[in-house]
Protein backbone atom coordinates (compact mmCIF):
# COMPACT_ATOMS: atom_id res chain seq x y z
CA UNK A 1 0.00 0.00 0.00
CA UNK A 2 1.31 3.42 -0.98
CA UNK A 3 1.95 6.02 1.82
CA UNK A 4 -1.07 8.79 2.05
CA UNK A 5 0.49 11.88 0.06
CA UNK A 6 -0.44 15.23 1.93
CA UNK A 7 -0.95 18.53 -0.73
CA UNK A 8 -0.60 21.75 0.48
CA UNK A 9 -2.29 24.79 -1.35
CA UNK A 10 -0.22 27.24 -2.85
CA UNK A 11 0.09 30.65 -1.18
CA UNK A 12 2.02 34.08 -1.34
CA UNK A 13 4.89 34.95 -2.75
CA UNK A 14 5.93 31.26 -3.17
CA UNK A 15 3.22 30.55 -6.01
CA UNK A 16 4.13 33.82 -8.25
CA UNK A 17 8.15 33.03 -8.27
CA UNK A 18 9.35 32.17 -11.76
CA UNK A 19 9.62 28.13 -12.54
CA UNK A 20 13.19 28.36 -14.10
CA UNK A 21 13.96 27.15 -17.52
CA UNK A 22 16.01 24.51 -18.09
CA UNK A 23 19.15 25.47 -20.52
CA UNK A 24 19.20 23.96 -24.15
CA UNK A 25 21.65 21.73 -25.36
CA UNK A 26 24.04 24.05 -26.93
CA UNK A 27 24.47 22.18 -30.75
CA UNK A 28 28.36 23.20 -31.75
CA UNK A 29 29.46 23.45 -35.36
CA UNK A 30 32.62 24.06 -36.78
CA UNK A 31 33.86 25.07 -40.48
CA UNK A 32 37.47 24.18 -41.23
CA UNK A 33 39.43 24.86 -44.37
CA UNK A 34 42.88 23.99 -45.25
CA UNK A 35 44.91 26.77 -47.17
CA UNK A 36 48.57 25.98 -48.21
CA UNK A 37 50.07 24.58 -45.48
CA UNK A 38 47.26 25.96 -42.51
CA UNK A 39 43.95 24.80 -41.05
CA UNK A 40 41.86 27.23 -39.98
CA UNK A 41 38.74 26.26 -37.68
CA UNK A 42 35.56 28.48 -36.62
CA UNK A 43 33.60 26.77 -33.64
CA UNK A 44 31.03 28.33 -31.93
CA UNK A 45 30.55 29.08 -28.49
CA UNK A 46 27.35 30.04 -26.80
CA UNK A 47 27.65 34.10 -27.42
CA UNK A 48 31.08 33.93 -29.93
CA UNK A 49 32.90 32.51 -32.44
CA UNK A 50 36.29 30.72 -31.70
CA UNK A 51 38.90 30.81 -34.39
CA UNK A 52 42.10 28.64 -34.45
CA UNK A 53 44.61 28.34 -37.06
CA UNK A 54 47.59 25.79 -36.73
CA UNK A 55 50.00 24.41 -39.00
CA UNK A 56 48.49 21.71 -40.89
CA UNK A 57 49.19 17.78 -38.75
CA UNK A 58 50.11 19.48 -35.88
CA UNK A 59 47.43 20.31 -33.05
CA UNK A 60 49.18 23.52 -31.36
CA UNK A 61 47.62 26.87 -32.25
CA UNK A 62 49.43 29.56 -33.89
CA UNK A 63 46.60 32.22 -33.33
CA UNK A 64 43.46 31.95 -31.65
CA UNK A 65 40.64 34.76 -31.49
CA UNK A 66 37.26 35.00 -30.83
CA UNK A 67 34.96 36.73 -32.41
CA UNK A 68 31.24 38.05 -32.62
CA UNK A 69 30.15 36.69 -35.58
CA UNK A 70 31.10 33.71 -37.75
CA UNK A 71 32.37 36.40 -40.95
CA UNK A 72 34.38 38.02 -39.03
CA UNK A 73 36.18 34.68 -37.18
CA UNK A 74 36.63 33.61 -40.42
CA UNK A 75 38.29 36.60 -41.49
CA UNK A 76 40.37 36.81 -38.36
CA UNK A 77 41.66 33.39 -39.18
CA UNK A 78 42.32 34.10 -43.18
CA UNK A 79 43.98 37.34 -42.27
CA UNK A 80 46.06 35.37 -39.96
CA UNK A 81 46.95 32.99 -42.25
CA UNK A 82 47.68 35.60 -45.01
CA UNK A 83 50.33 37.32 -42.95
CA UNK A 84 51.89 34.00 -41.68
CA UNK A 85 52.89 32.88 -44.76
CA UNK A 86 54.17 36.54 -45.96
CA UNK A 87 51.57 38.87 -46.30
CA UNK A 88 49.58 40.36 -49.57
CA UNK A 89 52.15 39.54 -51.94
CA UNK A 90 51.45 35.67 -51.48
CA UNK A 91 47.65 36.28 -52.55
CA UNK A 92 46.24 37.91 -55.55
CA UNK A 93 42.97 39.04 -53.66
CA UNK A 94 42.42 40.48 -50.58
CA UNK A 95 41.95 38.35 -46.88
CA UNK A 96 38.22 39.58 -47.32
CA UNK A 97 37.66 37.82 -50.85
CA UNK A 98 40.22 34.94 -50.28
CA UNK A 99 37.71 34.17 -46.65
CA UNK A 100 34.37 33.94 -48.82
CA UNK A 101 36.34 31.78 -51.87
CA UNK A 102 37.72 29.64 -49.75
CA UNK A 103 35.27 25.98 -49.65
CA UNK A 104 34.58 25.77 -45.90
CA UNK A 105 33.15 22.61 -44.87
CA UNK A 106 30.98 22.57 -41.78
CA UNK A 107 31.39 19.77 -39.28
CA UNK A 108 29.11 18.94 -36.34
Amino acid sequence: MMPAVTMRSCTGAACAAPVPVPTLTHIRSRYVVRWRTLRVTVENESSYWTVRVEESGFTTALHKAHRGTLRAAKLAGIEFAVFHLGGPAVVDQSPEQLAETLGWKMEW
